[in-house]
């Protein structure tokens, strides 16, 4: 089975019935549902840079409407050119950080670990990324009933890539590729600065580290030493 089928096989067999089994209905690449006085998006977008090589990646951008301004004309013009702010990512755990089936991008299927090709379980796939669905995507998608809801809830979840837990995991997970030759010690000090993580947070945290390498397409590279080297 390809990338590309495992991903269709998501789609189909999980994601969407638990959208429709949620009162959800699908125009194009879009899922809508009309709830209290909003109507609720959330558009499938692919990566234009899949391949066999890179593996199959692909992500939910999420919005609401007025639902007397939400004609089906709208929608579908929407889900040509969907965009928002809000990703799935922000829905889960650490922004999905510490995902076996997320990157920085999205929801990844195979690709390459450790610099060879991977072929991932689509079973286990299916069942964690149902997992996310059930338990926290289309959960905190349901409590949204009214716009000024809805902006409350878009500030919280956008505040969350900005906790200190998450920026030192967007730093750690940007280090994992930056960290190679001495050339990139530049790159990881922008980096460090951009999301402003101290210093004594990084050298504290060689655990959490761990865990992202593991996680990471690089698993068998340890990067920690030279991570330290670029800390000022």
């Amino acid at each position: 089975m390809t990338s590309k089928e495992k991903k269709t096989a998501v789609i189909r067999e999980v994601i969407t019935p638990m959208f429709k089994e949620a009162g959800y209905s699908t125009l194009g690449q879009t899922y809508y549902r009309m709830q209290g006085e909003c109507c609720m998006l959330v558009n499938l977008q692919s990566s234009h840079f899949n391949s066999v090589e890179t593996g199959f990646t692909f992500w939910f951008h999420i919005n609401a409407r007025p639902k007397e301004d939400t004609t089906k004309e709208w929608i579908k013009q929407w889900n040509a050119a969907a965009s928002s702010d809000i990703h799935e990512c922000l829905l889960l755990p650490d922004c999905g950080y510490l995902h076996p089936y997320h990157s920085a991008l999205g929801y990844k299927i195979d690709g390459y670990r450790n610099y060879q090709p991977q072929d991932m379980d689509v079973e286990d796939i299916k069942t964690r990324i149902g997992s996310d669905f059930r338990d926290y995507i289309l959960p905190q998608l349901d409590e949204i009933r009214t716009l000024p809801v809805w902006e409350t809830k878009r500030k919280e979840w956008m505040e969350r890539i900005e906790t200190p837990r998450v920026r030192l995991l967007r730093y750690l997970s940007s280090a994992q590729m930056l960290a190679d030759i001495p050339d990139c010690i530049p790159a990881l000090q922008n980096s460090q600065h951009l999301i402003g993580v101290s210093s004594e947070e990084i050298r504290k945290n060689r655990e959490l580290y761990l865990e992202i390498k593991a996680l990471s397409s690089w698993p068998d590279d340890d990067k920690w030493a030279f991570i330290l080297s670029s800390l000022e």
